[in-house]
């Protein structure tokens, strides 16, 4: 164990006393407040240093793809009008990462969208790619970014969105990852991130319980970085993203939830949830930032 270990997010060194939970050493950043563990059950994709996500996860996303695409369109369509104020017109041309299903392409094409996922994990990815969705298999922080394009994606200089939803607390290198991220939009092209919250409820709770194997949002051996509001923003704002909009929700939120949340029938999570929202502690922290149509030397920003 290194007792000073680097942050992934801002490499500042970090001196303080490494917190404990049995198996479980997290560290925490004082510069930009990311807490991230060392767990010898975390099994990570050597090139990309991200942890794999359960294989139980896939499964599930196939068996209620129906019901979950629903709750998916549904949620879109309320945060339309989000993406389009930022963007000051309609996204065309979608990148999602670590796609899950791929669920999220038929609700961009019913739109009148074109979208590509990156996937890297080769099992995911071939499954999607056997249902004819236009799926990459490969390590979006190690890949040139550029090589995503489609030829109109390319015209205009990237993409118009890039969608990480519970995805970049799987990331062990998040600042190379979001400066790929940066990289493959369009000038004024923007982000959406979501990822569990380490200023929620079910967080508090976690570090509070001493005896427990988690500690806040980082639970392993799937979640061994965990964000809070100020470290999302330093995210994006570090990598070079504009005016980043931060916030909180339940994680069945009609707007911002998740859609698995969504359609889940749990009586006790949903008063947990329902909790964390009148106590403005959702778990669900989302994130949206803009690439400057501009850099700061007048020009257009080079991907």
């Amino acid at each position: 164990m290194n007792l000073s270990p680097s942050c992934p997010l801002c490499h500042e060194t970090v001196h303080a006393a490494p917190i404990r939970r049995r198996n479980l050493i997290v560290h925490a950043c004082r510069s930009c407040g990311l807490h991230f563990g060392e767990n010898d059950q975390a099994t990570a994709i050597e090139d990309a240093g991200s942890v794999e996500t359960s294989p139980h996860h896939f499964s599930t996303l196939l068996n209620q793809s129906d019901r979950l695409g629903a709750a998916l369109a549904d949620l879109i369509d309320r945060r339309w009008s989000y993406f389009t104020q930022r963007l000051g017109g309609e996204p065309r041309h979608w990148l999602e990462i670590g796609p899950g299903s791929g669920l999220l392409s038929a609700v961009v094409a019913s739109r009148g969208g074109s979208w590509r996922g990156c996937e890297i994990d080769p099992v995911m990815a071939a499954e999607m790619a056997g249902r004819g969705l236009d799926v990459v298999h490969g390590d979006f922080a190690a890949m040139d970014p550029r090589d995503l394009f489609t030829p109109a994606v390319a015209e205009q200089g990237g993409f118009d969105i890039i969608f990480l939803s519970q995805v970049l607390e799987h990331v062990r290198n998040p600042d190379r990852f979001l400066a790929n991220a940066l990289a493959a939009l369009r000038p004024g092209g923007m982000i959406y991130v979501d990822v569990p919250s380490d200023d929620g409820l079910t967080a508090i709770i976690r570090r509070l319980n001493k005896w427990g194997q988690s500690y806040g949002e980082v639970v392993p051996p799937y979640h061994m970085i965990a964000y809070g509001s100020k470290t999302l923003r330093h995210a994006l704002a570090n990598a070079g993203f504009e005016d980043p909009w931060i916030s909180t929700s339940a994680y069945d939120d009609a707007t911002f939830g998740l859609a698995h949340a969504r359609i889940n029938p749990s009586a006790k999570l949903k008063s947990v949830w329902r909790a964390s929202a009148l106590l403005s502690l959702g778990g669900n922290l989302v994130g949206m930032a803009r690439k400057p149509a501009i850099d700061h030397r007048g020009a257009p920003p080079s991907c």
